[in-house]
């Protein structure tokens, strides 16, 4: 079967979108070494502010503790890595693609996040 290379680059985006979920802290295959160990954190406020907690650099849906409503991302344009907020705790429903500047702050409603390296 013949599929345009565009839809084929589609396809492989949603692919990596629909990662397998994962417990939060836990060691899965995929794990990304040599990297510092965190790759976002998650804030209970608007513009990064109020009580956070941290999202591992590995593979996996990470469900955030309660409401959040912003992330800031690290180096995530130089690690080839995925960072994206779904509306639902199980990574599914809305998203959000975050990252792109290293520090930056993302104002947006929560209930997981995926990441995928």
């Amino acid at each position: 079967m013949y599929l345009p290379k565009s839809l084929l680059s589609l396809l492989a985006l949603t692919a990596t979108t629909t990662s397998a979920l994962a417990v939060p802290g836990s060691t899965k295959p995929g794990l990304v070494k040599d990297r510092q160990a965190v790759i976002a954190t998650m804030r209970s406020g608007d513009n990064c502010s109020g009580s956070s907690g941290n999202v591992p650099w590995a593979n996996g849906c990470y469900p955030v503790p309660g409401p959040r409503r912003s992330v800031t991302t690290y180096h995530v344009p130089s690690t080839g890595c995925a960072v994206r907020t779904w509306s639902g705790t199980n990574c599914q429903g809305s998203s959000v693609v975050v990252g792109g500047f290293p520090g930056a702050c993302w104002n947006v409603l929560y209930g997981s996040i995926s990441v995928h390296c």
